[in-house]
Parts: structure tokens; C-alpha cells; sequence
């Protein structure tokens, strides 16, 4: 594992990606983690080192009742994310609200009607 420290070092290990005119737009404070191994981290690990980033930036994480979100609310137009509600019907505010619930969506979001599964032309059903 190496440590990027900042965009420059990431385009000197990483030449092609300067080869946009705009390619460091946004890149200040930029840094990463170059892994050597194909890009194979270890899930657990991987988490942890990125929980003791953000708790070291201030960030709060919540488990269990405190930290399940059991409903998104709404602000009265019905349309803007507000918050959320967790399980143990504490409201959570904020200006931003991002959903990364993955397979959980479904049980937060009313997708009836939204999607169809589908498969790739030129894949057998069997």
C-alpha cells in the first residue's frame, strides 16, 4: 500500500489521467491509497481505516435502533428529503441526505411501478 499524499503524486504514478485539460478541477485536499495487489483490500480493514478517518473529522456513527433507518422524511411538499427517522423514532435532520442502502432500498423507497429486471440481448435463459 502506498499513500498518495495529493493529486500531483497520483499524476505522477498515474500519468494518463492529466491528459484531460480540466483533470484537476476539484482536487484540492485529494489524496489516496495506491494498492499494488490488483487493487485487493480486505473489506473489514478497508472499513475500519476509513470509520477512523471520518471519526477523527468529527463524523458520529450510530448501530442498532439508533443508527437503522426505518423511514426517510420529507419536507410538507412531499418531495424534499428532510432527514431520517431510525428505529427508535429519533429524527435525524439534514441539509443533504445520501441513501446508500443497496438492497435495503426497496424497504425506505416505493419503486412500484419504477423498475423491471431484465436480461442482456443475447443471454440464454438458462
Amino acid at each position: 500500500m502506498e499513500s498518495l499524499q495529493n493529486w500531483d503524486a497520483v499524476i505522477a504514478k498515474f500519468p494518463v489521467l492529466a491528459s484531460s485539460s480540466d483533470h484537476n478541477v476539484n482536487k484540492v485536499g485529494f489524496e489516496a491509497i495506491y494498492n499494488a495487489n490488483a487493487g485487493w483490500v480486505k473489506p473489514i480493514e478497508a472499513m475500519t481505516v476509513i470509520k477512523d478517518d471520518c471519526e477523527r473529522m468529527g463524523v458520529n456513527f450510530a448501530s442498532g435502533p439508533r443508527g437503522t433507518v426505518a423511514e426517510i422524511v420529507r419536507s410538507g411538499d412531499g418531495k424534499t428529503v428532510t432527514g431520517v427517522r431510525t428505529e427508535d423514532d429519533k429524527i435525524w435532520s439534514s441539509d443533504k441526505v445520501i441513501l446508500a442502502a443497496g438492497s435495503y432500498s426497496d424497504t425506505l423507497l416505493d419503486f412500484k411501478g419504477q423498475l423491471e429486471a431484465v436480461r442482456p440481448s443475447g443471454v440464454p435463459l438458462s
